[in-house]
C-alpha cells in the first residue's frame, strides 16, 4: 500500500514522481505491460487533463466553445409591393411621358419651328433614358420599392410605344418623314 492511500484512503495521487534511477536500474530492461492496463492508463491521464466527468475547462468562449453563426432570417415576401410599384411606375411614366410629349411639341411648334426632327429626337431621347436609364439604376438598388418602379418605368415606355404606335414616344417615323407636325 502506498502512503498516500494510507493518508487519504479515497483520492489517488494526479502522477507519480519517477524512482531515482542508478546505473544497475538504467540498463535493466523495462517492464512490458499487458496492453489492457496499458489503455486504462492512458485514459485516465485523459481524464486527469480534462476534469473530472469530461469537462472542458471554460475558455474565452465559455464551455462549449464559439456558438456557430445564427441562421439567417427567413426572407420576407416582397412580391406585392414589387407588383404595386410596377403599376405606379406605369401610371408615373405616363404621367411624364404626356408633359414631356406637350412640352416637345411646343418647342417644335415654337422654338424649333425651323428644325422639327431635332426637337422630336430629343425629345424621344430624353423619354427613353427616364424609361430605360432611370429603370434601371432603381433595378440595380436591389430593393423591392426600387424594382417594381424601375420595371414600371420600362414597362411604361413599352405600352405608351404599343398604344399610340410610337406617336407618343417619338418611334413612329412618320412623325420625321411625313412631317405630321
Amino acid at each position: 500500500m502506498t502512503r498516500s492511500r494510507a493518508i487519504l484512503p479515497g483520492i489517488r495521487p494526479c502522477r507519480r514522481l519517477p524512482a531515482r534511477r542508478t546505473v544497475r536500474a538504467a540498463r535493466r530492461r523495462p517492464k512490458v505491460r499487458p496492453a489492457r492496463r496499458r489503455r486504462a492508463r492512458v485514459a485516465r491521464r485523459r481524464t486527469d487533463r480534462v476534469g473530472r466527468m469530461g469537462q472542458v475547462p471554460a475558455g474565452p468562449y465559455g464551455p462549449g466553445g464559439p456558438r456557430p453563426w445564427p441562421p439567417p432570417p427567413p426572407a420576407q415576401n416582397t412580391t406585392g409591393v414589387v407588383i404595386a410599384m410596377t403599376i405606379a411606375g406605369i401610371v408615373a411614366y405616363v404621367v411624364i411621358n404626356f408633359v414631356l410629349f406637350l412640352a416637345t411639341l411646343a418647342a417644335a411648334d415654337g422654338v424649333a419651328s425651323d428644325h422639327k426632327n431635332v426637337a422630336l429626337i430629343g425629345g424621344s431621347v430624353i423619354l427613353a433614358v427616364i424609361a430605360f436609364g432611370g429603370g434601371t439604376l432603381l433595378l440595380l438598388l436591389r430593393k423591392p420599392w426600387s424594382r417594381g418602379l424601375g420595371l414600371g418605368l420600362m414597362i411604361g415606355w413599352a405600352l405608351m410605344t404599343i398604344f399610340t404606335a410610337g406617336f407618343c414616344t417619338g418611334v413612329n417615323p412618320s412623325l420625321y418623314t411625313d412631317g405630321a407636325l
